[in-house]
């Protein structure tokens, strides 16, 4: 039998790993290799106690799976075929078990358009929860068994399977059943002990189909249901079908900020049995442990590869470090980052920040390295981006450009200044693009009047994460902030 306390702890240690990153976060795609496919990589968050699953699915298709492998301890890789030209989705799923069953984290499955009930074979399957788990009873109705979820940008979906297949929400004149998809933000939960749900129901005066915020009353030991807006509710096939705008949820106040910083909730199932005999009991006959569910809408859709552009950004030779500047117009990540130096020993380049293809590089040569240093990048493993920079040349009277640095808020908000730094008298370019490498707006160009100048960014843009990206001759900086509204 489970025990709610169960529930409380899964549901916090989810949250508290979601809070401190996005499991997500270092998922990043390569252009198409000469075998016609895409690399995708992430670092490992399964510490051997879970496994992670990689889903794809180009156009109106189904999802299918790919191999995962270990490409090194720590990086874990999938290779996906893709055309040129097509629109490919791709999401990842780790699931871990415990004594109480599965609990996973998932990106959500996107459907282009909002359509309910959305179908279930292209949703994404969230757990499988034992059979006969009963807290209290043993309805078979209130039994649950799988939980999918799908998601457009308006909707969340989120379809249950229970063991007999019906859902009646009235067992007699006295006795009713609920069925609900429980919400949380893991940006508000911490703080308050206010959930949200999807409620499937129909019990006299308290309770009918619709979107609730949820609390508790500990005087009556009940849970207090606030109605916040419409559901769209709908058997078939076996399954119970739900579907919420968003809109709806950010719209309370004590519901967090949407999208969060990590585009995650929290979903589970649950059931009730609620019984008016002359006072009125509910009691819980079943829940499904939770899911930490990440929006984040991955496509690939690119009509041609754009090499990357690599530029020489910094070269301190009392710790033989150099540093390069990296953007891909595609998103891609390189499959091949590396520096040589004159003598011909290759060291591999890394990133700064792991989360961030398009910033900074690094490659760590050996301390007082002289001679020419040559970088060689591709995104696809056989189209080479090389360039070429000389410590030993750019110590002898050769006056080397500053490196572009910006100052702005982070997060940012429309219209406050951003003060960029080490600049030129010649042409100067600034650009917002979005995690997908799309540029999203044009900031500014043309010819600043002093080293030193203030840009900023209108209020166009959606809530979310972005970067920033200067150019001004071979130099280029780019930097990554969250915007809001």
């Amino acid at each position: 039998m489970k025990t709610t306390l169960v529930l409380v702890f899964s549901i916090l240690a989810v949250l508290l790993c979601a809070q401190e990153m996005n499991p997500f976060g270092t998922l990043r795609h390569s252009s198409v290799d000469s075998a016609g496919n895409l690399h995708l990589r992430w670092e490992d968050i399964s510490q051997a106690v879970g496994v992670t699953e990689c889903f794809y699915k180009t156009g109106t298709g189904v999802w299918s799976s790919a191999v995962v492998n270990m490409l090194e301890p720590g990086t874990l890789e999938a290779l996906i075929p893709y055309t040129f030209g097509q629109r490919l989705r791709y999401r990842l799923r780790f699931t871990t078990t415990t004594d109480e069953g599965e609990i996973s984290m998932m990106h959500a499955a996107y459907f282009d358009a909002d359509a309910f009930p959305l179908n279930l074979s292209n949703m994404a399957h969230i757990i499988t929860d034992p059979e006969g788990d009963f807290v209290v009873g043993n309805n078979p109705n209130l039994d649950i068994r799988e939980t999918y979820v799908g998601a457009t940008t308006d909707k969340l979906y989120f379809t249950l399977k229970n063991v007999s297949g019906q859902y009646p929400t009235m067992n007699s004149f006295t006795s009713f059943n609920a069925y609900m998809c429980n919400i949380i933000n893991a940006e508000s939960v911490l703080t308050d002990s206010i959930t949200y749900a999807m409620v499937y129901a129909n019990i006299p005066i308290l309770l009918s189909n619709g979107l609730y915020k949820v609390g508790y009353d500990a005087v009556n030991q009940l849970p207090v249901f606030t109605r916040l807006g419409n559901i769209q509710a709908q058997i078939s096939g076996g399954a119970l079908h739900l579907a919420c705008n968003y809109s709806d949820l950010a719209a309370d106040p004590d519901f967090g900020g949407w999208p969060n910083a990590y585009y995650g909730l929290v979903l589970s199932a649950s059931t009730l049995s609620a019984t008016i005999s002359p006072t009125l009991a509910i009691e819980t006959g079943d829940y499904s442990n939770p899911a930490a569910v990440l929006f984040l809408d991955n496509v690939y859709d690119v009509a041609v590869n754009h090499p990357p552009l690599v530029d020489w950004m910094n070269y301190l030779p009392e710790t033989g470090t150099l540093y390069l500047t990296y953007f891909d117009e595609d998103g891609d990540f390189p499959l091949i980052a590396e520096v040589q130096n004159s003598n011909g020993t290759v060291v591999q380049a890394q990133m700064v920040d792991p989360l961030n293809i398009h910033s900074t590089w690094f490659a760590q040569l050996p301390v007082g390295t002289q001679g020419t240093l040559t970088w060689n990048f591709s995104d696809n493993g056989y189209t080479m981006v090389t360039g070429q920079y000389n410590p030993s040349a750019a110590e002898d009277d050769v006056l080397l450009p500053a490196a572009i640095s910006c100052q702005m808020p982070n997060p940012y908000k429309a219209n406050h200044a951003i003060t960029l730094k080490g600049l030129g008298h010649s042409l100067l370019k600034v650009s917002v693009f979005n995690v997908r490498g799309q540029k999203v707006e044009d900031v500014y160009s043309g010819i600043p009047n002093s080293a030193e100048y203030n840009v900023s960014i209108n209020g166009n843009l959606a809530s979310g994460i972005y970067f920033l990206r200067i150019e001004q001759g071979s130099r280029s900086y780019n930097h990554k902030f969250v915007f809001t509204k």
